[in-house]
């Protein structure tokens, strides 16, 4: 009898452990699944911040056209450009200049290079020189009048960019500055050293054609004439001239692949 009763409590004991275990077993897994559910709905939640966070996306326009714009489409270095251009003197109140300007110009760099220029003039003489001589007989011939120039410039060209005509296309530009002298012609005969100053801009039409304009002062003195038959005085007279002049130029050798 003692048998019995000791086996059915050591059963009774086993049954008991097992149901603590399985009870343990799904403490476990509920606590499991909790943290589970936990980590999805933060999940969830950091899901909707974000969403929140980058609504204002919705209210960008999409992009309809994409474009690539080169840094520079010109490349000038170690190139050589040929200019050829008409001319006119800007500052002159008795005589209309109207000439040729041409240059030659190797650019070592693309900001820097060496420029040959040479500037061939005609004048005119103004309705008023000569209604100052016809009316009041006031002789001009003390003016001293250009008829040529010849100079080697120092050519700089620190600005470059691109611009947009009426929003339909983009154009690129350069801007450049020269220093430099040469020599000045007079149709009196003489040749006189010159100072000069200018500054331009450059528009590409291709790769190798470009349009240029430019805007340069030259300064020099020179003697000045005074008397009827036109000889030279030994009066010394400081003059400067105002040179607009616009032409295309032509770049060697030509670009092919740049």
């Amino acid at each position: 009898m003692k048998k019995i009763i000791l086996s059915l409590s050591l059963l009774l004991l086993c049954s008991l452990s097992e149901a603590q275990n399985v009870f343990d077993d799904f403490e476990a897994e509920e606590e499991t699944s909790s943290s589970v559910s936990s980590r999805s709905s933060n999940k969830v939640s950091r899901k909707k911040e974000k969403k929140e966070d980058i609504k204002y996306l919705r209210e960008l326009e999409k992009f309809k056209d994409i474009a690539v714009i080169q840094k520079k489409y010109l490349d000038k270095s170690k190139r050589l450009e040929l200019w050829g251009a008409g001319s006119l003197a800007l500052n002159s109140q008795f005589y209309d200049f109207l000439g040729f300007n041409g240059s030659l110009t190797y650019h070592f760099t693309e900001a820097f290079g060496l420029e040959f220029e040479g500037l061939i003039l005609t004048d005119l003489e103004k309705n008023i020189t000569s209604n100052l001589e016809s009316e009041q007989n006031i002789i001009t011939r003390s003016i001293v009048v250009p008829s040529d120039y010849y100079g080697i410039h120092l050519r700089w060209s620190p600005i470059y960019g691109k611009i947009s005509l009426q929003e339909k296309t983009i154009n690129p530009f350069e801007v450049y500055f020269t220093l430099g002298g040469g020599l000045t012609g007079t149709n009196d005969g003489q040749r006189v050293t010159t100072l000069h100053v200018g500054s331009g801009q450059v528009y590409p039409m291709t790769k190798n054609v470009t349009f240029k304009w430019t805007l340069s002062y030259n300064f020099f003195r020179a003697n000045a004439r005074n008397d009827l038959q036109g000889s030279v005085s030994g009066q010394e007279v400081q003059t400067g001239f105002l040179y607009l002049s616009a032409g295309f130029s032509i770049f060697l050798p030509f670009s092919k692949t740049r």
